[in-house]
């Protein structure tokens, strides 16, 4: 019979051994560990720029249409593996919400995906595609408000490299089927 002692010395003294057998990396060694940058975040490159544009918010239940001003500023970050937009929405009578979202593509599922969170206590995830024929996106996504968990649908439709029309729904209710709330505009590169 091993001692209880004498088992527990023998079980640290193989892990000293196993682990001094483990390959060591080298810092030259991580450059090669390094992913081939897809192809594929060179399309989010048309989002690049300080944007400005109208909106028009359609809520469920409130008949008034909000208007207000959009400015984002979009810009690559993580060595050109994501866009991020730095944005601020004014509706006016000093309701004024920020936000940050980030696009990339996701080489294992490989869709575009998308994250948010503004100062309303929104955030949100999400998937795209592009559409080649009609320089569309189109959206589909979950966001988690105080209002509640919603379904999220939208497009951005690039009529040039300056223009852009867009449209966000968010819907709730028992199945999430029920539109909530719409907001749209035109959003032009300065």
């Amino acid at each position: 019979m091993i001692r209880p002692d004498f088992a527990g010395a023998l079980l640290v003294a193989m892990l000293i051994l196993l682990q001094g057998c483990a390959g060591k990396i080298q810092g030259a060694d991580t450059k090669n560990m390094q992913p081939q940058r897809p192809v594929q975040l060179d399309r989010l490159d048309a989002f690049v720029g300080q944007w400005e544009g109208v909106t028009e918010t359609r809520i469920r239940g409130v008949d008034e249409i909000s208007r207000g001003t959009l400015r984002g500023n979009w810009t690559w970050d993580c060595d050109k593996w994501c866009v991020v937009d730095r944005s601020e929405t004014d509706l006016g009578d000093d309701r004024k919400r920020a936000g940050v979202s980030l696009w990339t593509w996701d080489v294992a599922t490989q869709r575009y995906r998308f994250y948010w969170i503004n100062s309303a206590g929104g955030t949100g995830a999400g998937t795209a595609t592009y559409d080649e024929g009609t320089s569309t996106w189109r959206t589909k996504g979950r966001s988690r408000s105080p209002a509640g968990t919603r379904n999220t649908r939208g497009s951005i439709r690039f009529v040039d490299d300056h223009t852009a029309d867009w449209v966000w729904q968010e819907f709730g209710g028992l199945l999430r089927l029920r539109k909530m709330l719409e907001m749209s505009g035109t959003s032009r590169k300065k």
